[in-house]
């Protein structure tokens, strides 16, 4: 792996990183804020997205202006996969050590959510109630299965926005350089 690629993975997992523990430690997710944390999030992922290009880009360069196919999807997906692997550590320490409770004051903020956007007079009151029971049964918690779950589906994601960045780079050079 280049080591440019290992540093923009790795400054795409500080900053998300950093982004992360100010969400935790000012409890902004739990508060009616809470939108913020997706508008960071997809900030975030866009970024991802822009060092993921970068990493290829400089890969090209480093070589002379040539790049196959299979060499852009193979340095942008190792800036994702750095990434990947940092956030899911940090969830793990975040759910199982830094706060155990964690799972269980998400889902009470959620339920209080969806209670306010039930809050209808045109809703039939069993259902608000069959709704808010449903949601209460469901067990929000981070164990390791369910980082290999997060790792499979990220994967996936991030494999096919490496497949766009490898084709778009290597249709940039006018020719195909594919071996």
């Amino acid at each position: 792996m280049p080591v440019s690629t290992l540093k923009l993975g790795l400054w795409g997992a500080s900053i998300s990183l950093i982004c992360s523990l100010i969400i935790f430690f000012l409890n902004i997710q739990f508060s009616s804020l809470w939108w913020t944390v997706a508008f960071i999030r997809l900030l975030l992922t866009v970024l991802f997205i822009i060092l993921a290009v970068r990493s290829a880009k400089i890969y090209r360069a480093e070589h002379e202006g040539k790049i196959s196919f299979s060499e852009a999807f193979g340095t942008s997906m190792s800036v994702f996969i750095i990434i990947v692997i940092v956030n899911i550590g940090f969830n793990l320490l975040q759910y199982n050590i830094l706060d155990k409770e964690y799972g269980n004051k998400l889902k009470e903020a959620t339920i209080e959510r969806l209670e306010e956007q039930l809050d209808n007079p045109f809703l039939d009151d069993d259902l608000k109630e069959s709704l808010i029971a449903a949601f209460d049964q469901i067990s929000i918690e981070y164990k390791v299965r369910d980082a290999f779950r997060t790792l499979g589906f990220r994967v996936l994601i991030f494999t096919l926005v490496s497949m766009i960045i490898a084709a778009t780079i290597n249709k940039d050079l006018g020719f195909n350089t594919n071996t």
